[in-house]
């Protein structure tokens, strides 16, 4: 789990991005009424801009961690011919 409190959801520190937008929202779908899963009384102008709704929910995207090592060329087709070999 993500520590997240109030005071993080003012700015990204990386780039200084708005969080509690609606473009950062769980909620957020382009393709619903008012780009908002949530049923909302009026339509968010801008949805990289701060807002103060009440129905926000961060969203949390967890990437994998691929840093295991870099693979070489020569390891794909090692391994598609030891699936040939006795």
């Amino acid at each position: 789990m993500l520590p997240i409190t109030a005071d993080s959801l003012a700015q990204c520190p990386h780039c200084r991005a708005e969080l509690h937008a609606c473009r950062h929202c769980a909620h957020f779908d382009p393709s619903r009424r008012f780009e908002c899963v949530q049923p909302i009384v009026e339509r968010v102008a801008d949805k990289r801009a701060r807002n103060e709704c009440t129905a926000f929910s961060l969203m949390v995207t967890v990437e994998r961690d691929t840093s295991g090592g870099a693979v070489r060329p020569d390891d794909a087709k090692r391994s598609f011919g030891n699936l040939f070999k006795k």
